[in-house]
């Protein structure tokens, strides 16, 4: 999912930079962990506002289509069989799945189960909508940029996030 909502913010930067609004070249990215996913957008801090605004556009205004629900799901099932390959990863899902026996979380740890196996375009798109809650995001700067052309840049895009 996390993919996809990175591949939505980079349509909208590319839109962007077809309308001449961008200076830079702005680069948005995702990565997946265990328990945790983050995306990186890096960009020009001359950039900031509309990187932001195309950002934004991408949580209200992005859909996820039934081809790409599928690409979605496959891209999943692909990405876990290539993590389940390095035996580092054998070894600590095996781990995982020893602690967390007998619990609810331990399905989450079975190497043999089919990621997906049950998932329908309706439920990947209400996913989607969850990515509306504003609570589910944190932003961090680095670079040669002012604290106050972050706030000016995120009221203008995300509104007031004191």
């Amino acid at each position: 999912m996390i993919n996809y909502f990175a591949r939505n913010i980079q349509s909208e930067i590319a839109k962007k930079k077809a309308e001449g609004l961008l200076t830079g070249n702005p680069k948005a990215s995702s990565h997946t962990d265990n328990f945790f996913s983050t995306i990186s957008v890096q960009c020009l801090s001359c950039d900031l506002e509309q990187t932001f605004t195309c950002i934004t556009d991408a949580i209200i205004y992005g859909d996820i289509k039934p081809v790409m629900a599928d690409s979605l799901a496959n891209e999943i099932k692909a990405q876990r069989a290539s993590f389940l390959i390095g035996l580092s990863n054998q070894l600590e899902y095996n781990a995982f799945k020893y602690l967390f026996r007998n619990t609810e979380l331990e399905h989450i740890y079975d190497s043999a189960a089919q990621p997906l196996e049950k998932t329908t375009i309706s439920s990947i798109t209400r996913e989607y909508t969850y990515l509306l809650d504003a609570s589910l995001y944190s932003i961090s700067a680095a670079g040669d940029i002012s604290y106050e052309q972050i706030e000016k840049a995120a009221s203008l895009s995300f509104g007031l996030l004191h």
